[in-house]
């Protein structure tokens, strides 16, 4: 891919509760899931270490992750929130293994009574708990990279159209991927190969340079350009134009 990606020291994943959970009550959903009870698990192989934390998160991860929340209820979730659980697995930043042993774990514990939330910091991602479960237990062969990686939109100043991008392939040694759409059912369909884009470059971790074209949305052709970011944070990227 080029230039070299850094995924943040943040933990893997958070589960978001409405009061800290007694170490019994997380042992037992740990083991009720065959994961095991220890603070440090072996799952598929991975060590994942959980760590509770007895107060409310203040970061800015948090933030930026719920007005990224497309769901009702996401500030409040984040405000009721008063204790968290962090998920942390060990292995190399381009190991798909390592966040997918960190979300089994996170099913596990999105179990425990008063789960809010489920959040990804360094993809800015805040998913209800209810949800998270059912698309974890869902996911199969698919990883859940929707949990993982947001997919924004910003409007475009003095234009027409919306500035689309991800955020979060970093966890995975990926950039970020970027485009222009105009809004509506276009902006949509963007958002959406964006998407499907991003997983097939989680699962195959082929390599796109600048340079290469693709089909885009529309099945026009669409050229790629390694690049900075365009908006915050900063951080390489893949942009996409129509040839």
């Amino acid at each position: 891919m080029g230039k070299a990606v850094t995924a943040s020291a943040a933990p893997d994943l958070r589960v978001l509760l409405e009061r800290a959970p007694a170490m019994d009550e997380v042992h037992a959903a740990l083991l009720s899931a065959g994961l095991g009870a220890a603070g440090r698990l072996l799952v598929d192989g991975v060590a994942v270490e959980v760590a509770a934390d007895g107060a409310p998160l203040d970061c800015a991860g948090l933030y930026d992750a719920v007005a990224n929340a497309r769901w009702e209820g996401a500030a409040d979730a984040a405000l009721r929130h008063r204790a968290s659980i962090a998920i942390r697995a060990a292995g190399s930043e381009r190991d798909l293994g390592r966040l997918l042993a960190a979300s089994r774990v996170a099913a596990a514990l999105l179990a425990l009574p008063g789960a809010l939330a489920l959040l990804d910091e360094v993809g800015a991602v805040f998913t209800e708990a209810g949800r998270a479960a059912a698309r974890l237990a869902e996911a199969g062969r698919v990883p859940p990279l929707d949990l993982w990686v947001a997919v924004r939109r910003f409007a475009v100043a003095d234009a027409e159209g919306l500035f689309i991008d991800t955020l979060g392939m970093a966890q995975l040694g990926l950039p970020d991927l970027e485009s222009y759409a105009a809004e509506g059912p276009d902006a949509d369909a963007v958002a959406a190969w964006l998407r499907k884009l991003a997983l097939y470059l989680a699962q195959q971790g082929a390599p796109i340079r600048s340079g290469d074209t693709l089909d885009g949305p529309d099945e026009r052709p669409v050229v790629a350009r390694e690049d900075e970011a365009t908006v915050e944070p900063r951080r390489p990227v893949i942009r996409f134009t129509p040839v």
